[in-house]
């Protein structure tokens, strides 16, 4: 059962006494990037144990250091939703250094300042409801930093929810032999491709509008789905534009909010417009494409949770090129 990763407690409760699996859409996530079942194994995988709107570390600062990629972003945005304010610098100011290793010069300057350091366990147990850790900062469990997995939460906080995972789900032997001829039917439909399928590829590859190079749009899509991206790129082909067929190319990136995939954010650096897909609709309309301005991406969520200006952070892009020097 997904639910809300703040859930109403009753609604959780009901739904533990009637011994459903209990996750988060960040569990599905993972699910899916593994292409396999797997029990939550990290704590923005089980819903946390606090009221919506609750902000228990509403009072601290907090900065991380020696962590890498998704376990960094993960403890950004927890960090966020136990309303603590996250810095991606370090400074006096700071209430909490939440450190994967003791060592490395946020962890020196942190000594010398005398902010406490702690490992990821001590906000994954506040998350979890444990809110004794608030006024444990100190206690020897938050020193510990050879956890292979830091961010797995503490079993004794989440017995009542994994609970559900030691009993097998059963599946009937009529929804497994569907299950299997689905497999079988997908594979034999991959081996060979319906004869339409090219010819509507091939449809869309050559621009109906021809314009000066200087003025083509280079578009990029991301964070849709395939038949999304299907109709866009054949209303973009037909008003004379072309698909990029690199980051490095590209000139318009089109999205939908601020996403964390390669595509966003490699373009980032090299676009001259993030814009919606209210800009290609428009130009559709308008039968040429139309000024950019009224349709920049705008995400205000994702610009406080990761702490940056998207539109600042294309200035500095266009006004300073990485690597232009080189």
């Amino acid at each position: 059962m997904l639910v809300e990763i703040e859930p109403k407690a009753r609604f959780l409760f009901q739904a533990l006494r009637e011994g459903k699996r209990c996750v988060t859409a960040h569990w599905l996530n993972t699910v899916l990037k593994k292409k396999r079942m797997v029990p939550p194994h990290r704590t923005l995988h089980v819903p946390f144990a606090f009221p919506p709107g609750a902000k228990p570390c509403s009072q601290h600062i907090i900065s991380v250091t020696g962590f890498m990629d998704a376990d960094r972003d993960d403890l950004k945005l927890m960090a966020y939703l136990a309303g603590a304010r996250y810095t991606g610098y370090l400074c006096r100011s700071n209430t909490v250094l939440i450190c994967k290793e003791p060592s490395g010069l946020k962890y020196e300057k942190a000594k010398e300042w005398k902010i406490p350091c702690v490992n990821a366990q001590w906000l994954c147990d506040i998350l979890l409801g444990n809110f004794e850790a608030l006024r444990q900062i100190q206690h020897s469990r938050y020193s510990i930093y050879t956890h292979p997995e830091p961010l797995v939460p503490n079993p004794q906080l989440v017995q009542n929810l994994l609970a559900a995972w030691r009993t097998p789900i059963k599946v009937s032997s009529e929804a497994l032999a569907s299950l299997q001829l689905l497999q079988k039917q997908k594979m034999s439909d991959s081996a060979n491709p319906p004869a339409n399928k090219k010819a509507r590829l091939e449809e869309i590859q050559s621009p109906s509008k021809k314009l000066p190079p200087e003025s083509t749009p280079r578009v990029m899509f991301t964070g849709f789905e395939p038949m999304q991206v299907q109709q866009y790129t054949k209303r973009l082909h037909a008003l004379g534009g072309e698909l990029a067929d690199s980051s490095q190319k590209v000139t318009h990136l089109v999205a939908s909010k601020v996403t964390r995939t390669v595509k966003f954010l490699t373009a980032m650096s090299v676009v001259k417009h993030i814009v919606t897909p209210e800009w290609l609709e428009e130009s559709w309309r308008s039968q040429k494409f139309v000024d950019e301005q009224s349709c920049t991406l705008r995400d205000a969520e994702a610009e406080v949770l990761f702490g940056f200006s998207l539109e600042e952070s294309l200035k500095r892009a266009q006004s300073a090129p990485l690597f232009k020097v080189l």
